[in-house]
């Protein structure tokens, strides 16, 4: 039995697939970066706080040790699904006083949400 799909079927699977990839792709390149801008900036950090560019907490490939507080860390951003952003971040502002985790964003070009029943903590000392 020959399986038989009209054009207009064939145009409709392929716009979905395609508005569904380029929506994953404008998040990706758009939304990434501007959803780690916007955490950053929302994260409760001490004037004195150094960048760093990887969780010394959770961080295998790096034999550096952990810079000395107070500290923060904002990367490993990527699109999950169109729309939706995860974001790897940490924070030490002193001996045995930080947190780091997992936070995922709605993102819809420029207007983020933090959808906070996703977040993930890592650690917390």
């Amino acid at each position: 039995m020959r399986l038989r799909y009209s054009t207009q079927t064939l145009f409709l699977c392929t716009a979905v697939i395609a508005t569904v990839l380029g929506s994953w792709t404008l998040t990706q390149r758009i939304g990434v970066p501007d959803v780690v801008v916007q955490l950053e900036a929302t994260l409760p950090l001490r004037p004195e706080s150094v960048r760093i560019d990887h969780d010394p907490m959770r961080s295998s490939y790096s034999s550096d040790p952990a810079p000395k507080p107070p500290w923060h860390f904002v990367g490993n951003a990527s699109a999950t699904c169109p729309f939706i952003v995860g974001v790897d971040w940490g924070t030490m502002g002193g001996h045995l006083f930080g947190t780091g985790g997992r936070s995922y964003f709605l993102w819809f070009f420029g207007a983020t949400l933090h959808l906070q029943f996703l977040d993930n903590f890592y650690w917390n000392s």
